[in-house]
């Protein structure tokens, strides 16, 4: 059994990028089949700015649009893997070396105190306690 290239990767970020800035894939339809049509040969639909309210740039539809083309040979990122990616128009102002530093600030951080209030006694915090105890004894 052959497995998937790297070309449903970028397929991936597409929707992903697609769905983040709208709220909802660019492809939907009750029906099972009738959604596998529209994913092998519907026309990607993009939110109406001012009656969605979801204003998207011409670069940021270029760049969905290449990352959601039907045919994989000419999908951005297969040819010239992420440097395609990196060397799109929309991301002409993004700091990747910031990024590959890791000094950019995310723009939303939740507020932890809340979360780890709710989630008392998950098994990750139990991990975390035992790890803490066993790096103890180490000291």
């Amino acid at each position: 059994m052959k497995g998937h290239g790297f070309a449903v990767d970028w397929w991936t970020l597409g929707i992903l990028i697609y769905e983040m800035v709208t709220g909802r894939p660019p492809f939907m339809h009750s029906n099972h089949h009738r959604l596998g049509v529209l994913i092998r040969q519907g026309a990607i639909i993009f939110p109406h700015p001012v009656r969605h309210g979801i204003p998207m740039s011409d670069e940021l539809k270029d760049l969905i649009t290449k990352l959601l083309d039907k045919n994989q040979k000419t999908r951005l990122g297969t040819n010239g893997d992420a440097d395609e990616l990196v060397n799109h128009p929309w991301f002409k102002d993004f700091e990747w070396e910031k990024l590959m530093k890791k000094e950019i600030v995310a723009p939303f951080q939740p507020d932890m105190k809340y979360i780890k209030s709710k989630f008392k006694g998950d098994a990750n915090d139990k991990k975390d306690e035992s790890e803490t105890a066993a790096n103890d004894d180490d000291g």
